[in-house]
């Protein structure tokens, strides 16, 4: 496949963020702890509660100050309604 090909296929396609049924309208926000791997509740929106648990870890666990922020969003690719009949190629 040529470099314009594949160009011309992603123009033929929308990438937009997926608010489908039982999808949180919102990222989801984790922290997990790179020493031990244990990860907090999932917070969707706002990363706070996360935030909050990485400290209450630490100080449960003085020396597990090292982790990972883990934010998901739900995306899906739709044919483009404006391309016409490429876009159900």
């Amino acid at each position: 496949m040529r470099a314009a090909d594949s160009v011309a296929e992603a123009r033929a396609l929308v990438l937009a963020r997926d608010g489908g049924p039982g999808l949180p309208g919102e990222p989801v926000h984790q922290f997990q702890c790179r020493d031990c791997r244990k990860t907090s509740r999932a917070s969707e929106g706002d990363p706070l509660l996360a935030e909050v648990w990485a400290l209450k870890h630490t100080r449960l666990h003085p020396a597990h100050r090292a982790y990972c922020a883990v934010t998901t969003s739900f995306w899906r690719v739709d044919p483009d309604p404006g391309a016409g009949e490429e876009a159900g190629r």
